[in-house]
C-alpha cells in the first residue's frame, strides 16, 4: 500500500515548529505502509517570463525506507484565470504517474484541508481517481472561520461542506472527539464517514523515567507552546500575581520553566518584568522534543493556558510524562484530561483558573505519575495511531 499524503503544514529548517504533529502522524502510518508526503512549501511571483506556466523546485528528504518527503517550491508567473490551480493539479498527476509502474499510489490522505494545494486536489479529485482520507487537526471550523468577514462565513462554510462531502473522500479523521462531532453537525458529514484518531506521542515520551518530587520543598511548573492567540499565558501570570497577594508563602515555592517562542511572548517577559520581578521563572525558549521530555521529568504538573484547542500534542506529551495537568475547560482538552490526570478551568476565568491552581497544587500527592504515564503511553505511541490509520486505509481500498 503506498498513501500520497499532503501536508498542509510541515517542519522545515527554517520553521520546525511548523506541523511537527502531522509529521509524526506521517512517521505512525510508515509502520504500516509506504508514504510519500508531499508540502508545499511556497508559490512564488516567478520574476521571468520563461517560467509560464512554472517552474518547480523540489527537496526529497529520506526519513526511513518507508516515508520520503518531497518538499515544493512553484514559480509561476501568473496565478489567475485558474493557472495556479491547473499546476497544482498538474504537479500531483506528474507525482502519481512517476509510481505508477513499481510503487502506484493506493490513496491520498490530506492533512488539513484549508490550504490551497489540498483544497484544489480535494475539488478536483475525480481527476486523479483515487479515494481520498482527511486528518483535520485545524481549528479552523471552530474559531478562524469566525474571524472572517460576517458576510463570507456562510460562503466559506457552504464551500467546506461541499468539499468535506465529495464522492472521492471517504472518510474524514478528526483528531478530537468534539471536532468530529462539530463536522457532522455543522458540516453535514455523515456520522459513518468520520473516525477520530487522536495525535501521536512522540517516542521520546515513552522511555523517561518518572521522578517523584514529594520531598522537595518547592512546586516545578512546566509549560511549552507556540505562545499565540488562542493561547491565553497573559492569564496565568494574572494568577501568579492573586498569588503573590494572597499567600506569599506558597508564591515563593513556585519554579517555573516556561519554554516556547510566538507572538505573545514578549508580552508575558514585560509582564514579568513589571508585576513579578521575584518570580522564580526561567525562559528557555525553543526546545526539541527531547529537551521538552527532560524538563517534564522533573517537573510536578503541566500547565496550558489557552482559550481554545483541538487536541494538543503538549499536553498528550505531558500524560506520556507522567505529568497531571492543569488546563482550559474547552474542545478536545477534555478528552484528554479528566479527574485522575488533572484539572480544567473554565477558560478566560482568572477566579476558576486561580481556585484549580490552588487546588492542583494542594493535591499533587493524590495523582498517580506512573499511572498516568502508562495509560497514556498505551493510547498515544505511535504503533497504535499509524495502526488506527492504516485500518482506515484498508476499508477505502
Amino acid at each position: 500500500m503506498h498513501a500520497l499524503f499532503l501536508a498542509g503544514w510541515w517542519p522545515t529548517k527554517e520553521h520546525p515548529l511548523n506541523g511537527v504533529f502531522i509529521k509524526e502522524h506521517a512517521e505512525s502510518i510508515s509502520n504500516f505502509s509506504k508514504v510519500t508526503v508531499v508540502y508545499l512549501q511556497s508559490v512564488n511571483k516567478s520574476k521571468s517570463w520563461f517560467d509560464f506556466p512554472s517552474t518547480i523546485h523540489q527537496e526529497t528528504i529520506i526519513i526511513n525506507e518507508n516515508l520520503q518527503v518531497l518538499i515544493i517550491d512553484l514559480d509561476l508567473k501568473i496565478r489567475k484565470f485558474g493557472l495556479l490551480e491547473s499546476q497544482l493539479i498538474n504537479l500531483i498527476s506528474k507525482i502519481i504517474k512517476k509510481f505508477e509502474v513499481y510503487q502506484p499510489i493506493s490513496l491520498i490522505h490530506v492533512n488539513v484541508l484549508n490550504t490551497i494545494l489540498n483544497t484544489t486536489v480535494v475539488k478536483r479529485s475525480e481527476r486523479f481517481n483515487l479515494p481520498i482520507v482527511i486528518t483535520e487537526h485545524s481549528s479552523f471550523y471552530h474559531t478562524e472561520i469566525f474571524h472572517l468577514p460576517e458576510a463570507q462565513v456562510e460562503t466559506k462554510k457552504l464551500e467546506l461542506i461541499k468539499l468535506l462531502n465529495m464522492p472521492q473522500v471517504r472518510f474524514l479523521l478528526p483528531v478530537s472527539t468534539q471536532l468530529g462531532n462539530l463536522l457532522i453537525k455543522n458540516y453535514l458529514v455523515p456520522s459513518h464517514k468520520v473516525k477520530n484518531i487522536p495525535n501521536v506521542a512522540n517516542d521520546v515520551f515513552l522511555s523517561i523515567p518518572i521522578v517523584d518530587n514529594s520531598k522537595t520543598n518547592s512546586v516545578v511548573i512546566f509549560a511549552a507552546a507556540i505562545w499565540n492567540p488562542p493561547k491565553n499565558p497573559i492569564l496565568f501570570f494574572e494568577l501568579l500575581v492573586l498569588l503573590k497577594q494572597r499567600n506569599y508563602e506558597l508564591y515563593k515555592l513556585l519554579k517555573i520553566y516556561w519554554a516556547g517562542e510566538g507572538l505573545q511572548i514578549q508580552e508575558v517577559k514585560q509582564f514579568v518584568n513589571e508585576k513579578l520581578r521575584d518570580l522564580n521563572i526561567t525562559f528557555l525558549g525553543f526546545l526539541t522534543k527531547a529537551e521538552i521530555a527532560y524538563q517534564m521529568s522533573y517537573a510536578d504538573f503541566l500547565i496550558h493556558p489557552t482559550d481554545a484547542e483541538n487536541l494538543p500534542c503538549i499536553i498528550i506529551e505531558g500524560l506520556c510524562s507522567g505529568l497531571p495537568i492543569l488546563t482550559s475547560k474547552v474542545n478536545g482538552n477534555i478528552e484528554l484530561v479528566d479527574s485522575s490526570s488533572g484539572l480544567l478551568y473554565e477558560a478566560k476565568d482568572l477566579s476558576d483558573f486561580y481556585d484549580k491552581f490552588i487546588e492542583m497544587i494542594l493535591n499533587l500527592n493524590k495523582y498517580d505519575k506512573v499511572k498516568i504515564a502508562s495509560n497514556s503511553r498505551e493510547k498515544y505511541n505511535s504503533l497504535t495511531i499509524g495502526k488506527q490509520i492504516f485500518d482506515v486505509y484498508s476499508k477505502v481500498i
